[in-house]
């Protein structure tokens, strides 16, 4: 956990669920103040991506770590995840930026509330991130993705 969003930033979620919210995602609105430029295209370039494959239009920010889930969300959507259910293990620092996108999009599938609340962001240096493998690793996880959706392995 790198707090690059303050803590105290979470009672916009709060305030999300008491407006009736399912899922209360903390957003950056494509602002990345300090970030290095290499994390903006990296950041732009999957936002099209994951827009294009997985029609997610409306979020604009899928990989804040920022986010808060009732509990009945949480779990209607944990049923549902094949992408890293799939897999025997999903371990380390930097599992895949596509997890954040695949529980998001299954919560549109879902039909659940979403609600996307500006939060204050700042970059915190990490190691966790490789920008090759990383890339390389999500896109594998989106195009995984894709075929579900496409092919029904994803049921609602």
């Amino acid at each position: 956990m790198d707090l690059a969003t303050p803590v105290e930033e979470t009672q916009k979620l709060i305030k999300g669920f008491e407006q009736g919210c399912d899922v209360a995602i903390g957003s950056r609105a494509n602002r990345r103040e300090g970030a290095p430029l290499i994390r903006k295209i990296q950041s732009n370039g999957f936002m099209i991506i994951r827009n294009v494959l997985m029609g997610t239009w409306g979020i604009r920010d899928t990989q804040c770590g920022c986010k808060g889930f009732s509990r009945t969300a949480a779990l209607s959507i944990i049923e549902k995840m094949r992408v890293f259910t799939d897999r025997r293990e999903a371990s380390g620092p930097s599992v895949s930026a596509a997890f954040d996108l695949e529980f998001i999009f299954l919560a549109q599938k879902l039909g659940l509330k979403i609600l996307e609340v500006p939060v204050v962001w700042r970059h915190a240096e990490t190691k966790r991130v490789a920008f090759w493998k990383d890339s390389i690793e999500t896109l594998k996880d989106l195009a995984t993705m894709r075929w579900y959706a496409l092919t029904g392995k994803y049921t609602f």
